[in-house]
């Protein structure tokens, strides 16, 4: 589980047992068994919001600590920006975080190129991989201008995405996906010998997004467990002042935390009553960022037929 302790945003990634207990309803093909470890082993990301170059390795719980301002937040938003894409699509991805520009790292410097937002994982997500040999995903995209004979300019985007999943140990699978041209690439059981498959796709796609749609043996069911783990990610934006007060639910009625964490009482206390395996894991989390913290209390208020709680450590 990654947390950030110092900026108003924090995401829950998950860790081993159930760190993902309400998978997207998109995807059908389940993720690798979450009892057996974390998902995600690391996260870099070069020239993305205020990220210049960064390369985490992330634990059963991380924590990011710091001053505001730093990055923390951003981290973050790496994994929400691959969600978005998993569910949209690149472009309307990209449009939906502001822009290429908006994303792309002001300090980039003023004599490269032809600067490139990348962003990379390694994690265990589908059912062979393991810390020695991880499934890895990578993707950088850029913009590329153009000048036509007329004089007229416009602006493309490029991108290229590279996937390398696990079967079995010193065998996998990998897809690379540039242009419009999609390769995969696997080794078989018996030679360990390469064979070579090669489709095509939009140039402004993500494989992320569309490559789910191909077949088995394609590698199409192990890109859908990695679109379905970035799917299930949230970021929020917390107001201390919000989740710190009192809130109203119908505890026979599920609830979906807030966005800025406002209903934090009232979730906790839901999940508490109808998912006490979760709860108690959150609880073991919260007490190795706080050793003091005992368990978490709930006061209601008003009369035995009120459902407004107040959150008490």
């Amino acid at each position: 589980m990654l947390r950030d302790s110092g900026a108003p945003a924090s995401a829950a990634p998950g860790r081993d047992k159930l760190r993902h207990p309400v998978p997207s309803p998109v995807w059908t093909q389940p993720l690798r068994p979450p009892a057996y470890m974390r998902s995600l082993l690391s996260i870099k990301a070069t020239n993305f919001l205020s990220l210049n170059s960064v390369d985490v390795q992330l634990q059963e719980l991380s924590v990011l600590v710091g001053p505001n301002g730093v990055g923390k937040s951003n981290l973050l938003k790496v994994i929400q920006f691959l969600g978005d894409v998993a569910r949209l699509d690149l472009v309307p991805a990209i449009r939906a975080h502001g822009g290429f520009d908006r994303l792309l790292f002001r300090g980039v410097e003023e004599n490269a190129r032809i600067p490139r937002i990348g962003i990379g994982i390694t994690g265990l997500i589908t059912g062979f991989s393991s810390e020695r040999a991880p499934d890895e995903y990578d993707l950088s995209f850029w913009q590329h201008g153009i000048r036509t004979e007329g004089g007229m300019e416009y602006t493309i985007l490029r991108r290229r995405e590279d996937f390398a999943f696990k079967r079995t140990q010193g065998r996998g699978r990998r897809i690379t996906v540039s242009g419009s041209k999609v390769e995969v690439t696997s080794n078989t059981q018996s030679t360990n010998q390469a064979t070579a498959k090669r489709l095509s796709l939009a140039e402004s796609s993500s494989g992320l997004s569309t490559l789910p749609r191909l077949g088995k043996n394609s590698g199409g069911e192990q890109i859908n467990q990695l679109a379905q783990l970035f799917t299930t990610f949230r970021v929020f934006d917390i107001d201390t002042t919000k989740a710190r007060a009192p809130s109203r639910h119908d505890m026979s009625k599920p609830i979906t935390l807030d966005r800025d964490a406002g209903n934090l009482a009232a979730f906790l206390r839901w999940l508490q009553s109808s998912h006490d395996d979760i709860f108690d894991l959150l609880e073991e989390d919260l007490r190795v960022i706080v050793p003091s913290l005992k368990k978490l209390e709930f006061i209601q208020i008003g009369g035995s037929d009120d459902s407004t709680f107040a959150l008490q450590l």
